[in-house]
This record gives structure tokens, C-alpha cells and sequence, in this order.
């Protein structure tokens, strides 16, 4: 069980269960991390204002910055925040579970081209000890056709991988996800 208990929802302030309501609606459930967010309507705004325009904006596609978070999530060791968005891959962009575990763990599958897993490789890095990134990674990521933005785009998705897994790990959220609503998760 996680650490805290989740809020009654029926009780929430009026703008955060709009909030929570809106994912619900594009999701199909509220998601563990977004209910535990009612517990501070700031840190619930921050996120939906921040999640949708870094992932959906750009010079990455947002196939790629989900498959970053995940790569991220993963080497951070989040099994909540690695197999929610994990499974979104495959449901969004009809990736096999074996290529996003692939891709996860940073190694080779059909699905992601070698630019990209490069890509992966220094975002995982960079989320499980940033300060080991170095100007190497950064010129192997330029010689695989990488520019410096969409490298700096990519290490954005390994900051906001880092925000929500210290919450979701901080929690233990992933203790919660063997109730039959997150059957599929991996």
C-alpha cells in the first residue's frame, strides 16, 4: 500500500477534481500519481502545465520523449512510472512489450533506429547519475545526427522523469499497481 492514503475524490476542491476528471476522461481511470496530487492543487497545476507542453512540443517526436521517459523511469528504477508509460507505448504507438523493454533497458530492438537508442542510452544515464554524462556522450550524440536542442530536449525528459518518480517512489505507488486496474503494466 502506498505510504499515504489516497484522498476521497468526491471531496476534492472543485478545480483539482476538474483536473483529475480531464485525465480521467482521456485515460480512462485517474492515474495513482494524479490522485495523490490532490493533496496539493500547486504541484497538480505544475504538472498538467508542464507534461503536455514539453511532450507534445518540440524537435523530438512524442513517441520518442515517452520512450525517454520511460528509459529514464527505468534506470531510476520506477516500476510506477516505468510501466504506466510503458504500457501507453504500446497502446499509442503499437509497440510490442518485448521492443519497449528493449528500448527500456537501453538495448537494441528493430523498433528504435541506432540515433535513437543513442539518444536513450545518454537520457538513462543521465537520470540514474547525471553528473556522468560527458562531452563523449555529447559527441557521439552530434555524430549520430543529434542537434544540441533536441539533446537538450531529450535530458528534459529525464528532469521530469526524476520529479515524478521521487514522488511516485517516495510513496511507494508501485506497491499499488497489483489491484486488477493496472493488470498489464510491466
Amino acid at each position: 500500500m502506498a505510504l499515504i492514503d489516497y484522498p476521497d475524490l468526491h471531496t476534492l476542491d472543485p478545480e483539482n477534481r476538474r483536473a483529475i476528471d480531464r485525465f480521467t476522461e482521456e485515460q480512462g481511470r485517474p492515474t495513482l500519481l494524479r490522485m495523490m496530487l490532490a493533496y496539493s492543487p500547486p504541484a497538480q497545476e505544475a504538472m498538467d502545465s508542464l507534461y503536455h507542453p514539453v511532450v507534445e512540443n518540440g524537435r523530438l517526436s512524442r513517441r520518442l520523449k515517452e520512450s525517454l521517459f520511460v528509459a529514464a523511469s527505468d534506470a531510476r528504477k520506477c516500476a510506477y512510472c516505468a510501466g504506466g508509460h510503458s504500457r501507453f507505448l504500446v497502446n499509442e504507438f503499437g509497440y510490442s512489450e518485448d521492443a519497449v523493454r528493449a528500448m527500456r533497458g537501453g538495448t537494441e530492438s528493430e523498433a528504435w533506429t541506432d540515433a535513437e537508442l543513442a539518444l536513450v542510452r545518454v537520457v538513462r544515464s543521465a537520470a540514474a547519475e547525471p553528473g556522468s554524462v560527458t562531452e563523449d556522450d555529447f559527441a557521439a550524440l552530434r555524430g549520430a545526427g543529434w542537434s544540441d536542442a533536441e539533446i537538450v530536449e531529450g535530458l528534459i525528459m529525464a528532469c521530469h522523469a526524476g520529479w515524478t518518480n521521487t514522488v511516485a517512489q517516495a510513496l511507494h505507488l508501485e506497491d499499488d499497481l497489483v489491484t486488477p486496474e493496472f493488470d498489464g503494466y510491466f
